[in-house]
């Protein structure tokens, strides 16, 4: 009994039985030009190209020049996502960089707000604090200067009023240094309190009425003030000679509150 042929050795064997069948003059031809084409393929990108494409056409697009492309379309793509990536990243860098120094400049120097100028700290306290040591130099100067005058019998109350005028506006321009300084640092800072600046200081004859009325009174309050004054017992003949003051005193050009 004979062997029948299987499909497969059917479909395989079909090839070879009709390569058999070509007069061997062409087989050599056939091979030939297989070999021929290869070396092509090999050093000729544009037969590569060629044979992938007719290749192509009958096959589907699942040559190897089409994966080559394919290949290298992705990598090109990644390459441009990777270049595109790190410039975004470069660009990041810079900024984050320009920021650090803008920060260290910053922390190394500060900066405030004052008297509406944009300044240094350094120099913001160091204006503030010459102004407030200028004015209490000429305060004190000023201060001692006026004693001898302060001292005078009756005529002193004149000076008294005066520096005690000065004094006040001594201060309010003080207050206000410190408070300009202040809101350098705390811009919410609360303006000096009116009650200060506008002290009123008493004038010399409402000075003087004070002391004639009650001088021991007014040694009282002074002694309040200043520990080192020491207790004293007005006699009767000091209030006298206080009396008696106005009119020694006559003959000069007093103001008119001093003359009573």
């Amino acid at each position: 009994m004979s062997r029948q042929p299987s499909v497969l050795g059917t479909i395989v064997g079909f090839p070879v039985r009709m390569l058999s069948a070509l007069p061997k003059r062409i087989l050599a031809l056939l091979l030939i030009v297989a070999v021929v084409a290869n070396i092509l393929t090999l050093i000729s990108p544009p037969t590569f190209r060629s044979l992938s494409g007719l290749a192509s056409e009958v096959v589907g697009d699942k040559t190897v020049h089409d994966l080559l492309e394919r290949e290298k379309a992705e990598m090109q793509s990644r390459a441009e996502r990777a270049e595109k990536d790190s410039a975004e990243l470069a660009a990041q860098l810079a900024d984050l960089r320009a920021e650090n120094e803008k920060l260290a400049k910053d922390l190394a120097q500060p900066t405030v707000t004052f008297l509406g100028t944009e300044v240094s700290v350094q120099q913001a306290v160091s204006t503030a604090v010459q102004s407030m040591r200028q004015r209490v130099s000429e305060a004190a100067t000023r201060n001692l200067a006026s004693m001898p005058g302060k001292s005078l019998p009756f005529l002193g109350v004149s000076v008294v009023s005066a520096t005690g005028k000065q004094d006040v506006l001594d201060a309010c321009a003080l207050l206000t240094n410190m408070r300009d300084l202040e809101s350098a640092f705390v811009p919410d800072t609360p303006p000096v309190p009116p009650e200060i600046c506008g002290t009123r200081v008493p004038e010399p004859g409402y000075l003087w009425q004070t002391v004639r009325s009650d001088p021991d009174q007014a040694w009282q309050t002074a002694q309040g003030m200043f520990a080192d004054l020491p207790d004293v017992a007005l006699s009767g003949t000091y209030r006298w000679v206080l009396g008696l003051a106005p009119r020694i005193f006559a003959s000069l050009d007093l103001p008119e509150d001093l003359r009573q």
